[in-house]
């Protein structure tokens, strides 16, 4: 859960830096200012359709009162003839599609301008998502090499231990729940040694134990040699002279 909220907090520090940044960008390219940012906070504030409704509200009235000024003009002025006429609408037609032109290249170049920011978010994005993939790897490496040279510690001082003393240590890791740790420690020492261990419990006391121990073996995918007779004979323990500490361990799990 702390790694949790270590990550969650780290990512957002990184997007909140990330926006600093893009806004810094903005304000030092002088594509961003304070009248801007009005404007863009009165486009937001007003919805889509009151917005479609008024400029239609306000398309009626010019066209009405482009209408009312024609119809003005009409009766102020003599009628022209066909061939002013034709020049009229021909000019009129040209001032139109110079300013379809002019509309059509300014909504080109702001097409182009968010293709190009969308492709700096982009970039900027996967470089976060791969910092981030590259710490949390090294995280788990360094906790991964952390609980290897743990074990390995604990492995080599199981090994150490007689058989009596063994018994003990696997006792108390089972008394205290961690039956997998026992099975773990007990699957990387020398499968001789580790009979001799499970030998140990084949008094009245210790037998329970034994069963734990060789199922979750037998759970694992390995029986160790000669373990099941070791646990359920009716013999001695072994000698501590006769326990021969691991030379090289199997390895665990």
């Amino acid at each position: 859960m702390k790694n949790l909220r270590s990550v969650v907090a780290f990512t957002a520090l990184v997007n909140l830096l990330a926006l600093g940044i893009f806004a810094g960008w903005l304000g030092g390219t002088g594509r961003l200012s304070l009248e801007r940012v009005r404007a863009i906070r009165d486009i937001l504030a007003v919805p889509v359709a009151e917005e479609e409704a008024a400029a239609a509200r306000a398309a009626a009235e010019a066209a009405a009162r482009a209408e009312a000024a024609a119809e003005t003009d009409r009766r102020e002025r003599p009628s022209l003839d066909s061939d002013s006429m034709v020049r009229m609408a021909g000019m009129t037609r040209s001032v139109e599609e110079a300013s379809v032109r002019r509309i059509e290249d300014e909504a080109e170049r702001i097409r182009r301008d968010l293709a190009r920011r969308e492709a700096d978010l982009a970039r900027r994005e996967q470089r976060l998502a791969d910092d981030r993939a590259a710490w949390l790897a090294s995280i788990e490496a360094d906790r991964t090499r952390r609980e290897d040279a743990a074990f390995t510690a604990t492995v080599a001082r199981f090994e150490a231990l007689k058989p009596d003393a063994a018994r003990a240590m696997l006792q108390r890791w089972v008394d205290a729940g961690e039956l997998e740790v026992a099975v773990d420690v007990l699957m990387a020492v020398d499968e001789r040694n580790a009979a001799k261990v499970l030998g140990s419990f084949a008094d009245e006391a210790g037998r329970g134990v034994a069963f734990q121990l060789l199922d979750g073996v037998r759970r694992r995918g390995r029986l160790l040699d000669g373990a099941g007779a070791g646990a359920a004979s009716d013999g001695s323990p072994a000698d501590d002279d006769d326990f021969e500490p691991a030379a090289q361990p199997n390895g665990g799990e």
